[in-house]
């Protein structure tokens, strides 16, 4: 997850670009957002949430990693992004949080 300094607790997501493949622009973004390399991805499925349809992939990202960090993103102008691995016990904002639930349904 990381903290947008003006959208609050966020999970790395965004568009799929045109003729893009899910996966890759999971790593894609996974990268712009926080600066994780993904090394492989694995799609678990699509969810609803907040009535789109959301592609999750589980990416297995490179060593080293850090616990928290912080990351300069170019979207919007850009922003430093405050990011840390989540807890999937912890709730996260909606509509995280369909999100999130998602994932643990994917993972179980």
């Amino acid at each position: 997850v990381f903290e947008h300094p003006l959208a609050g607790l966020q999970i790395p997501k965004g568009t799929i670009e045109p003729g893009e493949h899910p996966d890759r622009a999971s790593v894609r973004e996974l990268y712009e957002e926080t600066g994780v390399t993904a090394v492989s991805a694995l799609p678990l499925g699509t969810a609803p949430v907040s009535d789109r349809l959301w592609h999750f992939t589980l990416c297995r990202a490179r060593p080293p990693l850090r616990d928290r960090w912080q990351h300069f993103c170019r979207d919007d102008g850009g922003h430093t992004l405050i990011c840390q691995w989540p807890d999937l016990e912890t709730p996260l904002p909606a509509p995280f949080d369909q999100a999130q639930q998602a994932i643990r349904e994917f993972l179980s």
